[in-house]
């Protein structure tokens, strides 16, 4: 198992490389749909623990050590020794997840009935710990609606054009006249 930090640097270096650099706040959330979904397959990502923030869920370590960039991306290429197996599963939640802005990561990760929210409750919970166990059982209906569109979009990639015309036909849809 890895430490935060060690998967922190791996994410920066990876983004810095492809020229794809997140913020701080970004970070934060990557490192918590990394150790969601290590949690939800009964793994664990790493050890450290997430508080809750006004802005989400956040490793305080993690974030005194990049808040100097602010909501700037930060640039900075780590020689970083990660297993290839380990790097299979996250490289995907760090593909996907960077590219959204991380202010409408809300959706995910701050609505009402998520770890987060349930610990904040509205600040009372500020900087507290958020238990591994609210995480796990997240209801992460955005990361199943994702593996569902994905499988519509390679189902119909995979598709000749005879073979999608026939299928249209069978539904009963008919080709645009325009």
């Amino acid at each position: 198992m890895y430490m935060a930090v060690d998967i922190a640097k791996y994410i920066i270096n990876k983004c810095t490389i492809e020229q794809c650099p997140i913020s701080n706040l970004q970070l934060q959330k990557i490192l918590y749909c990394i150790q969601r979904d290590f949690l939800q397959n009964d793994m664990l990502a790493f050890d450290d623990d997430f508080e809750a923030w006004p802005f989400g869920p956040v490793i305080p370590e993690i974030y005194y050590r990049y808040c100097g960039f602010g909501a700037l991306g930060i640039c900075i290429k780590y020689d970083v020794d990660m297993d290839s197996d380990y790097a299979a599963i996250i490289n995907p939640i760090i593909e996907r997840k960077r590219m959204m802005n991380s202010w409408d990561w809300s959706k995910d990760i701050n609505t009402s009935g998520k770890a987060w929210n349930q610990v904040y409750d509205g600040g009372k919970g500020d900087h507290k710990i958020i238990p591994k166990r609210l995480i796990k059982e997240e209801n992460n209906i955005a990361l199943e609606l994702e593996k569902r569109l994905a499988y519509i979009h390679d189902f119909f990639a995979s598709l000749s054009d005879e073979e999608f015309v026939q299928m249209m036909i069978e539904c009963g849809i008919e080709k645009s006249k325009n």
